[in-house]
């Protein structure tokens, strides 16, 4: 019986210091993502140098990142009204 392979396979990237293995194709996007999340995270970390746990910072860059979203979603949805 054959064993199962049990590596993960997918892109590796970097995010704050700590190295990530993500299921996806688009290896160009991957590592956008990655190091837009990445920005997020140093940016608030620089505003409160070391006291905050990575993560808690993961968790405010992404509170971040929504909160980006959210607003050009409805900036899209506003100039959809208006066209």
């Amino acid at each position: 019986m054959a064993k199962a392979n049990s590596q993960v396979q997918g892109i590796a990237v970097q995010i704050f210091g700590e190295e990530y293995l993500i299921a996806e194709r688009d290896a160009v996007k991957v590592q956008k993502i990655a190091s837009y999340v990445d920005e997020k995270m140093r940016e608030i970390d620089e505003q409160h140098p070391g006291r905050i746990p990575a993560s808690k910072l993961a968790v405010l860059a992404a509170m971040t990142i929504a909160d980006e979203l959210l607003n050009a979603l409805g900036e899209q949805n506003r100039l959809a009204e208006t066209a």
